[in-house]
C-alpha cells in the first residue's frame, strides 16, 4: 500500500523508517507506545463486531439488510439455514416470513492451520 504525498510516494515501512530517524529516543518510545494501543483499539473493537454479528436477532425487531444465508429460529422449534431473498425469509422456495422468529449471520469459516508452519 502506498501513501501518496502529491510528488512522493511511500511505502507504510518507508513512512515509519524515515519518522524513526527523525526521532530522538522518547519520541520512537512513545511512537510504539501510541502504535500499540492503537492496535489494541483495533482488536477490541474487532471483538465486539463479532460478538455483536453473532447475536440471534428478532424478526419484530428488524430483518436482515442484505439478501443471503441465515441461521433462523423456524417455528420456535428448530435452527436452519434460511435465504432472504427481496425481504422475505424463503425455505424451499416458499415464503416462510411468518414461521421465522430470530435470525443471525452465517458463522465463518474456521481458518485452516498448517502445523508445519
Amino acid at each position: 500500500m502506498y501513501y501518496t504525498d502529491f510528488t512522493v510516494e511511500m511505502t507504510s515501512t518507508e513512512m515509519l523508517d524515515k519518522a524513526l530517524q527523525n526521532s530522538t529516543p522518547k519520541k520512537y518510545a512513545r511512537l510504539l507506545l501510541e502504535g500499540a494501543e492503537i492496535i489494541k483499539q483495533l482488536r477490541r473493537e474487532r471483538d465486539e463486531a463479532r460478538k455483536a454479528a453473532m447475536r440471534w436477532t428478532p424478526m419484530a425487531d428488524r430483518p436482515p439488510e442484505e439478501n443471503g444465508k441465515y441461521l433462523c429460529v423456524w417455528q420456535g422449534k428448530s435452527i436452519e439455514t434460511g435465504l432472504f431473498l427481496n425481504g422475505h425469509f424463503r425455505l424451499y422456495g416458499e415464503n416462510k416470513d411468518r414461521l421465522v422468529s430470530h435470525w443471525m449471520p452465517l458463522p465463518e469459516l474456521p481458518k485452516e492451520t498448517n502445523e508445519d508452519e
